[in-house]
């Protein structure tokens, strides 16, 4: 789109006198390479340079005899002895010069001309099509392109300081206060005046700016000691000063009011509980916008002071006025705000999992697992349409619904809940020190060459967490999402083990390295006491596993329907194929090992608790389970059977709970087992697709 900027800037000194440097000319900056010649470079090698500085009236001559009209880049003559302004004018304009200089008038004139090198550069970097407008101008084309060039800049600098103002005065000075003053007043009818005021000035905001608002923040943060330019006194501020808005959409079944209510309660749960060890920012109630009819809500988000990222922030503006890569520096500090404030929004419009605080302390692995049987439903029909496996037994549909409660998602109740740790909440870490000087954070930040910044490597170091912030309910929640990604990448079982005869062999060795990997991680974050909470910690990975699993499913879905419609290639369609293999086989492999995790820990903690007398009346069922388990069905008949035996024991209620409970997890073993022996029946690659079945 536009011409791309190289931190390596050149000039070209022509000159007739034989070993002649350019510092013994004029004076050049630091950052600028001379190369010298005798010889005027060839036209298409012009636009390589900032500027041509030309020494000798030959040399002028020899240049612009071939170069006069068609010059891209400013050039500069070197006049031996001052020059009356009326001669230096007849020269400029006969040799399409950008200026005349004598030794003392040298050094400014260079500074000019790469000014206005920098201009033009600036220029098709902003316009879409600048390139393509200064290569239609007629001769004399360097001057023309600084024409343009200079009204464009200059109108855009208009434009964005008059964007800005209009932005500085609306947000700062009606739409702050205004929402602050809606969400402390308690009086309805004065909260409906202040709503109505307040309406049409945010539609404007959304409307307009809000795009603009990105920009303007990139350019307003870190420009003060608390990172964002103030407000001001604003009677009744909670907390602080810095605020920036935000927009909510709905998502994953939840209105936009729904979200940013959730997101308010909170911010304001947890600043009232500090000895949580969450540092929330505060958000205001949500107001939704007339316009928008509920699709959207507007929320203010405090802004933290003394975060990592606005230290480094402070250090990166310091630094600029005495580094030599300024556009290294602002390309850095440009960086770092457009990925801290993307993830914002990814913060605000609830993107990651929900995770449930119970209590607002650790609760009992039996509350946890509860909590996970109850609000959790399966999609038997969708999961089996999407995998392509045909089941024998008809009964199949029925016992996958009742087996998979676990599976699909975790729906929020009226209880706070914690989600994973984000940009606001006071932990990130930039870097490996406190203060990291300018060259530690560009070495940090930069690609392999050192020349520019790599936005993954900022994405990365945002996301790094200060593990010593988490507490209970994040914990075994962070051990679960690591376990099955750890699993998902690296699988959970040695390829040396698929050669051994016995599957358990498999099974005992992934287990372990399960809870090798848990017990490292919670005893690095000082969560010792989590160690041994292993029913807790199977109950979570196994909804993980199986929603992963679902998700491979629709994946692949999704492949065979792109395929099927002729998108992707055979080659793409069997790359992706063996992807799935490979995932689909871990999860059917790990899900049965989960699952008698599960009902292991399930059963030892019903023995251990049970009266002797109700110990032994479930017994026999127990047994029954467990010779279930042990079966597999060859026929449609005896998959039936199976089928009604687990869906009596779960639909008996004269069983306790936790019986119930083993019969589901035992059932889904079943059920993936069944999935995993489908599927290596399946021996035509086309067949696992249902679109070319």
């Amino acid at each position: 789109m536009g011409e791309s900027i190289s931190l390596e800037k050149r000039i070209f000194l022509l000159t007739d006198k034989p070993n002649r440097h350019a510092a013994e000319l004029c004076d050049v900056p630091r950052h600028i390479e001379v190369d010298t010649g005798h010889c005027p470079p060839a036209l298409d090698i012009l636009p390589r340079y900032e500027a041509i500085i030309i020494e000798g009236q030959s040399k002028l001559e020899e240049f612009c005899t071939t170069n006069q009209s068609n010059v891209c880049v400013p050039v500069l003559f070197a006049h031996e002895k001052p020059i009356s302004s009326a001669d230096a004018h007849d020269l400029v304009s006969t040799y399409n010069l950008f200026k005349v200089a004598d030794e003392d008038e040298i050094d400014q004139a260079l500074l000019d001309a790469l000014s206005a090198r920098a201009i033009i550069r600036s220029y098709l970097e902003q316009h879409p099509r600048g390139k393509e407008i200064l290569s239609r101008q007629d001769p004399p084309k360097f001057r023309k392109a600084l024409v343009i060039a200079e009204e464009f800049v200059a109108l855009s600098r208009r434009v964005r300081t008059n964007i800005e103002e209009d932005y500085r005065r609306l947000y700062h000075d009606i739409i702050v206060p205004g929402m602050l003053k809606y969400d402390q007043e308690k009086d309805p009818a004065k909260r409906e005046e202040i709503a109505r005021t307040l309406d049409p000035h945010i539609e404007t905001l959304m409307e307009t700016y809000g795009n603009a608002s990105l920009n303007y923040m990139v350019r307003v943060l870190g420009e003060g000691e608390s990172g964002e330019a103030t407000v001001g006194k604003v009677e009744g501020t909670p907390r602080g000063k810095n605020w920036i808005f935000r927009i909510v959409e709905p998502r994953a079944g939840f209105t936009a009011e729904q979200l940013a209510e959730q997101r308010h309660l909170d911010a304001a749960f947890f600043s009232t509980h500090p000895q949580l060890g969450f540092s929330t920012a505060y958000i205001t109630a949500p107001f939704v916008p007339k316009k928008y009819n509920g699709e959207k809500a507007f929320v203010l988000m405090e802004y933290i002071e003394g975060e990592p990222l606005w230290r480094v922030l402070d250090e990166l503006n310091s630094a600029h006025s005495r580094s030599v890569r300024k556009e290294l520096v602002d390309e850095l500090r440009n960086t770092l705000i457009h990925q801290a404030l993307a993830m914002g929004r990814v913060w605000v419009h609830n993107k990651r999992p929900l995770v449930p605080a119970i209590a607002n302390a650790k609760p009992s692995p039996k509350q946890v697992q509860d909590y996970y049987y109850r609000k959790l439903k399966g999609t038997p029909e969708n999961f089996e349409r999407r995998a392509g496996l045909n089941f024998l037994d008809p009964q199949s549909a029925t016992l996958w619904q009742e087996a998979t409660r676990f599976v699909y998602r975790i729906r929020t109740e009226d209880s706070h809940v914690v989600r994973n740790r984000d940009l606001s909440h006071g932990n990130i870490l930039i870097g490996p020190n406190e203060k990291p000087t300018v060259t530690q954070l560009l070495s940090q930040f930069s690609d392999e060459t050192g020349a520019h910044i790599d936005p993954e490597k900022v994405r990365t170091h945002l996301h790094n967490i200060d593990l010593k912030e988490c507490r209970w309910a994040h914990s075994l929640e962070d051990v679960a999402r690591l376990v099955v990604q750890y699993g998902t990448n690296f699988l959970l079982y040695d390829t040396s083990d698929a050669n051994k005869p016995k599957s358990t062999i498999r099974a005992k060795a992934a287990r372990q390295r399960v809870y090798d990997l848990a017990h490292a991680y919670v005893r690095a974050i000082g969560q010792e006491d989590l160690v041994d909470d292993k029913l807790t910690l199977s109950s979570m990975l196994l909804f993980r596993t199986l929603r992963d699993l679902n998700l491979f499913t629709g994946y692949w879905q999704r492949t065979c329907d792109q395929y099927g419609a002729q998108q992707i290639s055979k080659t793409e369609y069997e790359d992706r194929r063996e992807r799935f293999t490979r995932n689909i086989k871990h999860y059917c492999f790990f899900a049965p090992i989960i699952c008698t995790e599960v009902a292991r820990f399930e059963r030892k903690d019903y023995l251990k608790a049970a009266s002797a007398e109700d110990a032994a009346a479930v017994r026999p069922v127990l047994e029954e389970i467990q010779r279930l388990s042990a079966k597999q069905a060859q026929t449609s008949q005896e998959g039936e059977q199976l089928s009604s035996r687990y869906l009596a024991i779960m639909n008996d209620p004269a069983l306790p709970e936790p019986i119930q409970n083993i019969a589901r997890v035992s059932a889904l073993r079943s059920m993936v087992r069944r999935i995993a022996h489908h599927f290596d029946q399946e021996k035509e690659p086309l067949k696992y697709c249902p679109s070319h079945s």
